[in-house]
C-alpha cells in the first residue's frame, strides 16, 4: 500500500520545484516585457525623429509616383496623409509609403482587369 510519509515527501518536493518554476518564468516574463518596452521605445523614437525631417527627395517620389495614378487615387491618397501619423512603430514617411503601394497595386489590378 502507499507510504503516507513518502506521498507527503513527493507533494512536498513537487510543490518545491512547481514555485522553482514559477519563480523561473516569472522573471523570464518580466525580463521579456522589459526588452520587449525598450525595443516598442526605440521604434516610437525612430518614428518621430522621421517625422521631423523633411526629405525632399521622397516628396518627390511620391509625387512622381502619383502622377501615373488617376485622379481619385491621388486625392484619396492626399486625404489619408492628412489624417495619418505615425503609429509608434512605423513613421508617417513609412505608412505613406505603405499607401501609395497599396494604392498603385489597386489600380493596376482595376486598370488590367
Amino acid at each position: 500500500m502507499n507510504n503516507p510519509n513518502h506521498t507527503s515527501q513527493m507533494i512536498t518536493e513537487t510543490a518545491r520545484e512547481y514555485e522553482g518554476t514559477k519563480k523561473y518564468y516569472s522573471r523570464s516574463a518580466k525580463v521579456l516585457n522589459g526588452l520587449r518596452q525598450k525595443v516598442m521605445d526605440d521604434l516610437q523614437i525612430k518614428a518621430n525623429d522621421d517625422d521631423n525631417i523633411y526629405d525632399e527627395e521622397f516628396e518627390h517620389e511620391i509625387k512622381e509616383r502619383l502622377s501615373k495614378l488617376d485622379e481619385l487615387s491621388r486625392n484619396e491618397f492626399y486625404r489619408l496623409r492628412t489624417k495619418s501619423k505615425n503609429n509608434g512603430v512605423l513613421s508617417a514617411k513609412d505608412i505613406d509609403m505603405l499607401t501609395l503601394e497599396a494604392m498603385e497595386k489597386s489600380y493596376n489590378y482595376q486598370k488590367d482587369k
